[in-house]
């Protein structure tokens, strides 16, 4: 019988100690109100790409087709040589004054020249070797 109280005694023990080793978890009530989340989208604007407009002008024996023209800004334009005859007198294309920056090699037959504009500016534009055929060009 000892042994039976004995061994009663050291299971209560071992309760006491277990028991008392580990915290005692209690909830804390907050009387504070909770604040409500709002979560607002986040909204983008739309993506406008814009293309490249290219106008071409076409370099005739008689000048350039269209001898006028208004483009946008970023706008490329592109002058071909439309011409088959294969004369000396090959079209250079050159811009005057403000446009300087304006200048082709002499165009071939089929040959191409383009020229990005990317200021507003107004051209007037002249085929070197025939400076009487003239064109003008306004950018917006």
């Amino acid at each position: 019988m000892k042994k039976v109280l004995t061994l009663i005694s050291l299971i209560a023990i071992l309760v006491l100690i277990v028991g008392c080793g580990t915290p005692e978890v209690t909830e804390e009530v907050v009387d504070e109100p909770i604040e409500d989340v709002v979560i607002e989208p986040v909204i983008t604007e739309p993506v406008v790409t814009e293309t490249v407009k290219t106008v071409k002008i076409k370099v005739t024996k008689d000048g350039f087709v269209p001898d006028e023209l208004r483009v946008k800004l970023g706008s490329i334009v592109t002058w071909e040589n439309v011409d088959d005859h294969k004369k000396v007198d090959k079209p250079m294309i050159l811009g005057t004054q403000k446009c300087i920056k304006v200048k082709s090699d002499r165009l071939e037959p089929t040959e191409l020249y383009s020229f990005t504009f990317n200021e507003p500016i107004e051209c007037k534009i002249v085929n070197g070797i025939l400076p009487s055929q003239v064109m003008t060009i306004v950018v917006e």
